[in-house]
């Protein structure tokens, strides 16, 4: 009884370590573009910290950053890089949306930078409120209204001054509610 216990044993130990390493192998560039090319949402949390970090965070900055590949891709490796936050991260992050010609990819870069930043992303998100592109400045009155602060309150009350657009301004006022309810 107790050889059927240790054989059990072992069998259930390399299951384990089979698990572990499909783990490890589904962070390559290969296997993150089949799970971000479903008509699903991005996985959450619990699916990414289940991947190598390092393995998922490089593949996830090279399908973001590719110019060749799906434009639906690389804005969903964008949010999914929220999940492996550090300075290299925030660093591709802000030139994606410094350097992108396709709003909807900056807009996917800012949103998802002013998630890792949090408030270093004040100035970006000022920046950003200029941008020629309206899915860009509603990302950033969005990202705005969700950091909340002083700082995003008077971000949001300067641009409201100069803003035309009444779609903006009514974006913008929602974020100023959800801020500081009056």
């Amino acid at each position: 009884m107790l050889r059927i216990a240790q054989m059990a044993a072992i069998v259930l130990a390399m299951l384990v370590s089979q698990a572990g390493a499909q783990n490890l192998e589904a962070a390559n560039v290969e296997n993150l573009r089949a799970v971000l090319s479903g008509y699903h949402d991005v996985p959450g949390p619990d699916y990414w910290q289940k991947l190598d970090q390092d393995a998922a965070r490089a593949a996830l900055l090279q399908l973001s950053s590719s110019e060749s590949e799906n434009i639906h891709i690389r804005t969903r490796a964008t949010h999914a890089l929220v999940n492996f936050a550090n300075e290299e991260v925030e660093r591709k992050l802000s030139g994606m949306f410094n350097s992108s010609e396709r709003g909807y990819l900056r807009a996917a870069a800012l949103k998802a930078y002013s998630m890792v930043a949090s408030q270093k992303a004040a100035p970006l998100l000022e920046k950003a409120l200029a941008d020629h592109d309206d899915v860009v400045r509603i990302s950033a009155i969005r990202s705005l209204g969700e950091m909340g602060g002083a700082e995003a309150i008077e971000i949001l009350e300067r641009a409201m001054n100069k803003e035309n657009d009444p779609v903006t301004r009514n974006a913008m006022a929602r974020s100023l509610q959800k801020i500081a309810p009056r």
